[in-house]
């Protein structure tokens, strides 16, 4: 019944993505109101594969990125001698922390929003 359906939804709007979403959605829903139990499996089939999907895709997008951007990024800063976080080892004061700013306004602190 899913391949006729199949068949005619494709010859008709000439787009065969769309026919085979919408009988995939057709198919799921008379499964979820036929035989529940089935869709829970395959429900959770579903599930597991887009988990595998996503971690895939995070992988494959974001560890590039993050070497591209943020490596080439420091090695840019690095090769012009500027370093914005002023790091030294070691560092030529007893302490690593940067004087405060004196506080002058004590009523910033009353009302926090």
């Amino acid at each position: 019944m899913a391949a006729v359906c199949l068949a005619v939804v494709c010859r008709e709007t000439g787009r065969p993505a769309a026919a085979i979403a919408l009988c995939t959605g057709m198919a799921l829903a008379v499964t979820a109101f036929a035989a529940p139990s089935v869709y829970v499996r395959v429900d959770r089939g579903f599930a597991r594969f887009g988990r595998g999907l996503a971690t895939g895709i995070t992988w494959l997008l974001l560890a590039p990125f993050f070497f591209v951007c943020f490596l080439g990024g420091r090695l840019l800063l690095r090769a012009r001698r500027l370093d914005p976080l002023q790091r030294s080892f070691p560092a030529p004061e007893s302490s690593c922390w940067g004087p405060r700013p004196p506080l002058l306004d004590r009523e910033r602190y009353t009302r926090q929003y």
